[in-house]
């Protein structure tokens, strides 16, 4: 049967590995396709990242089902460029549909993207299940879509913005997503899938797109399904495709206060009772880590733990909004490690106001960690600008920003010279490092061995070389910044940035050599 809707997420990264670890289903729009299709209307969905196809493969597919509305979902501007011109493809191949696009950035922009590209017709804000549906229904009727609340849309030339939508406030209503791509993600030997217990996040950082995007619209920021309800859907994947692993993708697990606690002991009550045994990750914030609660969590599956906890400056920690402390933050990453949780922590090692001290207290603050238990993302991380947020006002307003709304990375001027001349000097010399300190992670993402003593001998190799080129980074990076902060004046330091940059190298590659040959070594083996 014909679709008279297509939803796309097109592939992200070109070179992106097809792992475990990163072929997770479109949930956003399985939730749309969901409701569609309980709603009595016919949905396809084609995903560039699970089905692993080219733009051009996804333009074929979607010319030949010739629906009436295509939809693309968009959350980082990094994504943007593409699904425009894939758009722009499909419109100058003939086709006659409706297009719109919905996701974090284009709620955010949704004005100046209809404004300057005449290929997309509407944009849908925030949460797009009522609305698309009220779209697909409306769509011969264009005269009556200025009641459809939530929806910016292109009429008779000009740009129409309706009022907002307010946030779903009952998930629990909400069908289960459709599984489109879980069968043939499971007969590939995967059998973790992804899940949402809630959405929004009550927190109030300023650089984080998800807090834009969802105070922007009308309701609570975060509402969480019932335990009871997210159990259910856990149990029916368990039972329909023998799914033994789950990743909440909620942007914070957690509901506010007391009630979030409560909801989170009875999540646990509701596993164990029902005798459900998986293992599952999620996010939180740092505040949420209480010893007993997450001693509780952990029984009933919780293994990995990803937390943002951005700097140990506390200066940072307040400019950004994040309502914590450094001890808190410190407090959390200990009680993760005293239970044996693995942890992925979120850090943001510069921003346009960093200075050098701020960069050697981050370090001091990273070097602390056991990194047996402890993996940073990234080890070098500048601060990402997304549109919308807060801190994308203050730094338009400071005239900081280099790049416009639609560049895939948007760079920004630092305040102090030196520390602009140490992320370039970083970035430049120490890329093969960062990449070397990862390597260990993708070869486990991908292995399929046969569990035989020598493939686990390997890892654990590869795991130490990994932890220890982590430390050599850190080290090169606080000579990076002593050698940089020396210098009497910006010129100075510029001036020797190419011989710094060869010393920086040859003694990473010194200190390193034995670890390089082993990776060398491993590369060869059948892990991979």
């Amino acid at each position: 049967m014909k679709p008279e809707i297509v939803l796309v997420r097109l592939k992200g990264y070109k070179d992106l590995k097809e792992t475990a670890d990163h072929l997770s289903e479109p949930l956003g729009l399985q939730y749309l396709a969901s409701y569609l299709r309980e709603n009595g209307h016919s949905v396809s969905i084609i995903d560039g990242l699970t089905s692993w196809r080219t733009s051009e493969e996804v333009v074929g597919e979607i010319l030949k089902a010739n629906p009436k509305i295509v939809g693309f979902t968009i959350t980082f501007q990094e994504y943007i460029q593409e699904n425009l011109r894939v758009a722009s493809i499909l419109v100058k191949s003939g086709l006659n549909a409706h297009i719109t696009m919905g996701g974090h950035f284009p709620s955010a922009c949704h004005e100046m993207l209809l404004k300057n590209f005449s290929q997309i017709d509407s944009i849908i804000r925030h949460e797009g299940e009522v609305t698309l549906l009220e779209l697909l229904q409306e769509l011969e009727h264009p005269n009556r879509w200025t009641k459809i609340s939530g929806l910016t849309y292109r009429y008779k030339d000009k740009i129409h913005v309706n009022p907002p939508r307010d946030l779903i406030s009952n998930l629990d209503n909400l069908p289960f997503p459709s599984r489109d791509f879980l069968p043939g993600l499971v007969s590939k030997g995967f059998r973790k899938a992804a899940i949402l217990a809630s959405r929004g996040c009550y927190g109030q950082c300023r650089f984080c797109s998800v807090c834009a995007f969802y105070r922007s619209a009308g309701g609570a920021v975060w509402r969480g399904r019932s335990p009871k309800n997210v159990v259910e859907e856990m149990m029916d994947l368990v039972e329909a495709y023998g799914i033994n692993y789950f990743q909440f993708l909620d942007d914070n697990f957690f509901g506010p206060g007391r009630d979030g606690v409560l909801r989170a002991e009875e999540f646990a009550d509701e596993i164990l009772n029902k005798g459900l045994k998986v293992k599952y990750c999620f996010a939180c914030r740092s505040d949420n880590v209480d010893e007993r609660l997450f001693r509780r969590l952990k029984k009933v599956g919780l293994d990995r733990v990803f937390l943002g906890v951005e700097s140990a400056s506390q200066r940072f920690l307040d400019q950004y909004g994040k309502g914590i402390s450094i001890e808190t933050n410190r407090k959390a990453v200990q009680t993760l490690k005293k239970l044996g949780l693995d942890t992925s922590v979120g850090f943001i090692m510069v921003d346009p106001f960093a200075t050098c001290d701020d960069i050697r207290q981050n370090i001091s603050f990273l070097k602390g960690f056991d990194k047996q238990y402890i993996e940073v993302e990234p080890l070098w991380g500048s601060l990402m600008v997304y549109a919308g947020t807060a801190i994308d006002v203050k730094l338009q307003q400071e005239d900081l920003l280099h790049d416009n709304y639609l560049d895939l990375t948007r760079t920004y001027e630092f305040c102090d010279p030196k520390v602009a001349l140490i992320d370039r000097i970083v970035r430049s010399t120490l890329t093969k490092w960062i990449n070397l300190a990862l390597y260990e992670k993708y070869v486990r993402a991908t292995w399929s061995g046969d569990g035989s003593v020598n493939a686990k001998e390997r890892a654990t190799l590869l795991e130490m070389a990994e932890l220890q080129l982590q430390d050599l980074f850190l080290e090169a990076i606080l000579m990076v910044v002593d050698r940089v902060e020396e210098m009497d004046s910006i010129e100075e330091a510029q001036k020797v940035m190419e011989t710094l940059s060869t010393e920086i190298e040859e003694k990473m590659k010194k200190n390193s050599s034995s670890l390089i040959q082993l990776l060398q070594v491993l590369r060869l083996s059948k892990i991979m």
